[in-house]
């Protein structure tokens, strides 16, 4: 990964640098996933086909989550 992308952060220890990521995995997936709908021609289209993809168990916590907005 690279630093200059943000996906690090390091810090120095005398002569020697330490990495670390920058996000949790989660946090960088989300991200992913909103520059996937930000270039996406059609965002409605592009959200229906992820969520047809979803088990109901996935499904339900998000349907609880929109209920909610």
């Amino acid at each position: 990964m690279r630093l200059e992308k943000g996906l690090l952060r390091r810090r120095r220890e005398g002569r020697a640098w330490w990495y670390r990521p920058a996000l949790t995995r989660e946090a960088y997936v989300a991200a992913t996933m909103s520059d996937a709908l930000r270039v996406a021609s059609d965002r409605r289209a592009a959200l229906l086909h992820f969520v047809a993809d979803l088990r109901p168990d996935e499904a339900d916590p998000l349907r609880r989550l929109l209920e909610r907005q």
